[in-house]
């Protein structure tokens, strides 16, 4: 029988995560690298402009999740979570502006890059959060500071995103 630490592990590393240098192959959403693209030449506006800028990091905490689906396979399971995935972007795309980058840069979350914005608060996030996500779904957010480097930025945004807090 398989542990739920190793049902964890093997769904996980099952979840199709691929991108084309563009967009992800799964959900249609930015990938990575055109992502960084776009976060460093903000980053330099917002420095000679004084612009707030903040990431939202949305993730499927996957510990959740399975407690929530415990009666299915594995296969049952990676197949579900990957619908999950197609659907949050949907549903992120719907909360967010069109001018809001939306990337996903981990098998089971995205960031949404966030720029202009005066005030980026958790209240305004809590705003935004739409009924149909549910509750195995993870929001969190990370301001820039002025003159913060992109890599120190991503080392705090990855802190928040990566914390399994399930």
């Amino acid at each position: 029988m398989i542990s739920i630490m190793n049902i964890n592990d093997v769904v996980l590393e099952s979840i199709f995560f691929v991108n084309n240098g563009e967009i992800d192959l799964l959900t249609g959403t930015m990938a990575p690298d055109r992502f960084n693209q776009l976060v460093n030449r903000d980053i330099a506006i917002a420095n000679r402009n004084h612009s707030a800028l903040g990431v939202v990091s949305i993730k499927i905490n996957i510990h959740k999740f399975i407690g929530e689906n415990a009666n299915l396979e594995a296969d049952e399971l990676i197949s579900n979570l990957e619908n999950e995935l197609v659907k949050l972007s949907f549903e992120i795309k719907k909360i967010f502006r069109d001018s809001d980058c939306i990337c996903r840069v981990s098998r089971l979350g995205f960031w949404v890059f966030l720029n202009g914005q005066q005030a980026i608060t958790e209240n305004w996030l809590s705003n935004r959060r739409t009924q149909e996500i549910l509750q195995h779904v993870e929001f969190d957010l990370c301001n820039w500071r002025e003159s913060e480097s992109q890599s120190s930025w991503y080392q705090r945004i990855d802190q928040l995103h990566f914390d399994n807090k399930g």
